[in-house]
């Protein structure tokens, strides 16, 4: 056949079921029947509904269809403009069926849309997250009872295994009688997958659990239990006992969330705000840090709020943001204190107020924060909104420097450092501590205070290539200053072999950070090299 055919689910044109855009890439491949087969049919089913137009993918036969499918071709998504919509479809309709949405997580995120969309909670982003909500009209639940009314006598579903591509050719070509018949059918097949995880989920089958070698060391893992599959995830997240592994933690993190785990939700979502370990993607991660904090996860209020308060990866919006970490404040999240405290201290986003701040530090002081600790001390440092009280602050400091706060560590080196208030008979050898124990911890202010210390000899011995090290550190947190003055050291050969190409190579990456004397010294380097 020379003439190309469009390949399309729309029943009116044509009288075969299961046509090639139907069947998932496992299908093909002869891979045995799963729930997430289903999940791929649904996505087109969705795809039609939202955009309006039968899904379609163009090709001079099935199997060419077949073979497109296989390999990741899919109907146009420019259909559909809201972008909450597109990933839902694309995240249906995935090739590799574990990244594909199960319908537990379909069910959760089409519940947490219509929370949503009834409490019209909608953030209008410019330029970087827009069309967060899912459902774009008014929803009128009496209409969604009535319809589901529909199905109360539904009680049976035939289930067609596909175990491999002959059986799936067969499967292929069998009549549809109606469309309403398939739909009855997807909707019976969630409830009883919903059924099915919520017994895996109240029972223990010894089976379930499997016992892992790690690093010499054996970890019990329980598959039916989220608190199980979650705390594994954190393990190889952070590389606690185990080598770090972030793929696989997110792997566990996921199968935690088809639980309904909300901090693994909340843990996921971080990542994908981070871009650690995964492709950054704040719209993604807006959307699992909602999904936690509809099962009242504070930390995902938090970091959400964070979000918000900060304009990342989202309009900047302090009124959501303070709703947001009240939220959290009410179920007692100590860093929700601790940044709601800061905004009051600053007047961010709402008026300034002192005694208000210290009242939300205390606050997360007695719940343990090191952050409120570190910024308690310093207004008692300074005297910001409160009397000056420099054997209070250093009390705090060294609470916070306890629990290995790194910029308590600075600040209290600088302290001693300035000969600030009582601790004037401390020996300055101390702050020189203190300073590289901030450093060690990866305050940026500690490891450019310590590397100029170091650079200069400035209360300690001289040593370039100890300076060097701290240096490069700050490079790697993308410090426009450290780039500057290790690009000095090349240009000079201070401490270190002469190299004006590297020099330069530093000088331009400060000056792409903003540094406009940095591209003088690029442009006299480049001269140089060029008359070499």
């Amino acid at each position: 056949m020379n003439e190309k055919e469009s390949v399309t689910m729309e029943m009116t044109k044509t009288s075969i079921a299961g046509t090639p855009l139907y069947m998932a890439p496992e299908i093909v491949d002869g891979e045995k029947y799963s729930s997430k087969i289903d999940v791929y049919a649904y996505s087109l089913i969705v795809y039609e509904i939202l955009s309006g137009t039968p899904p379609v993918i163009e090709g001079n036969n099935p199997f060419q269809i077949l073979f497109y499918v296989k390999n990741g071709i899919r109907p146009d998504l420019s259909h559909i403009s809201n972008k909450t919509q597109r990933s839902f479809i694309e995240h249906c309709w995935c090739n590799d069926p574990k990244e594909r949405y199960s319908f537990s997580q379909i069910v959760s995120f089409l519940l947490s849309s219509l929370n949503q969309g009834n409490t019209n909670n909608n953030e209008n982003v410019s330029g970087k997250v827009e069309d967060i909500s899912f459902i774009e009209e008014e929803i009128d639940q009496n209409e969604i009872e009535d319809y589901l009314e529909q199905f109360e006598s539904l009680t049976t579903f035939q289930d067609s295994n596909m175990t491999n591509t002959e059986n799936a050719f067969h499967d292929s070509f069998i009549h549809i009688e109606s469309k309403e018949k398939k739909i009855e059918g997807k909707i019976q097949e969630g409830i009883e997958v919903k059924i099915q995880e919520r017994m895996i989920n109240n029972q223990k089958d010894p089976s379930s659990q499997e016992i892992v070698e790690k690093n010499g060391s054996q970890i019990a893992i329980d598959f039916t239990d989220s608190e199980s599959l979650f705390n594994y995830a954190n393990m190889l997240h952070n590389g606690e006992g185990i080598e770090r592994n972030y793929s696989e933690a997110i792997k566990y993190y996921k199968m935690a969330i088809d639980k309904g785990n909300a901090d693994a939700m909340n843990s996921y979502a971080n990542m994908l705000k981070d871009g650690k370990g995964i492709e950054q993607n704040y719209f993604e991660a807006i959307r699992y840090y909602k999904m936690a904090i509809d099962k009242e996860n504070s930390n995902a209020m938090n970091n959400y709020a964070f979000m918000l308060q900060k304009g990342e990866g989202i309009e900047r919006n302090y009124s959501e943001a303070i709703r947001y970490y009240k939220m959290a404040i009410d179920k007692e999240n100590s860093n929700a204190m601790y940044n709601y405290a800061n905004m009051l201290q600053k007047g961010e986003g709402i008026e300034r107020n002192y005694s208000e701040a210290i009242k939300y530090y205390k606050m997360a002081i007695d719940q343990g924060n090191a952050d409120a600790m570190n910024s308690y001390a310093l207004m008692l440092e300074t005297g910001e909104g409160i009397e000056r009280n420099s054997s209070k602050a250093v009390k705090y400091y060294k609470m916070a420097i306890d629990l290995g706060n790194p910029y308590a560590m600075f600040n209290y080196a600088d302290m001693i450092e300035k000969k600030s208030g009582f601790i004037l008979h401390i020996n300055s050898s101390e702050s020189i501590r203190y300073f590289k124990m901030s450093a060690d911890h990866g305050c940026l202010e500690g490891i450019l205070r310590y590397a100029k210390m170091l650079k200069k000899g400035q209360g300690t011995k001289r040593n370039y290539s100890e300076a060097i090290k701290y240096y490069k550190k700050a490079i790697d947190l993308g410090s426009m200053q450290a780039m500057i003055f290790y690009a000095k050291m090349l240009k000079k050969g201070q401490g270190i072999k002469q190299n004006l190409s590297k020099a330069a190579k530093y000088y331009q990456k400060a000056y792409k950070l903003g540094d406009l004397n940095a591209l003088k010294e690029f442009k006299k380097i480049s001269s140089k090299l060029s008359k070499e």
